[in-house]
């Protein structure tokens, strides 16, 4: 029973961690918006990861590899939080590495656990599922970092 709630809770905060995550990305960058959204997205994000690493850990044998996925997307956001409002480029770089690769690890954990709706086979067993959120996080990296290093890019301001 206790394990369903916190199912659920976990895939409720999973869906508000990509909604909140695309407002984070889509907000202009002024001094209280965007920090006050990636405040909401960082916590969102580590409930998530808390609860799926309980999760992965309640039923190993079958979600035991969740629990990378989880440390890796908290690492993830955490660099991204404390490289958040820092000046320089090499701050922005690893703000924007950071956040935008933990949203990747959130949307490539949804695909891979829900790939059998999506497609009839299970994700696990299909390299698609993970390719897909990897190169379109690739990509999006790929033109933030030309972005933020040819300066055209603001910067943000410290929180």
């Amino acid at each position: 029973m206790a394990d369903a709630l916190l199912l659920r809770t976990h895939v409720v905060a999973a869906a508000l961690a990509i909604l909140i995550g695309i407002a984070a990305m889509a907000a202009p960058k002024r001094p209280r918006l965007h920090p006050g959204i990636g405040r909401a997205y960082f916590w969102t994000v580590t409930a998530v990861n808390l609860s799926g690493a309980y999760l992965a850990v309640a039923d190993w044998d079958r979600n035991g590899w969740f629990l990378s996925v989880a440390i890796l997307t908290q690492a993830l956001a955490v660099v991204g939080w404390v490289a958040g409002g820092r000046p320089g480029r090499t701050w922005l770089t690893a703000h924007a590495v950071g956040m935008v690769g933990s949203y990747v690890e959130i949307w490539g954990a949804f695909l891979v656990n829900n790939w059998i709706h999506i497609t009839g086979r299970h994700g696990r067993h299909s390299p698609e599922a993970f390719l897909i959120p990897g190169a379109v996080g690739a990509a999006a990296l790929l033109w933030l970092a030309v972005g933020i290093h040819r300066g055209r890019l603001p910067r943000s301001r410290r929180r």
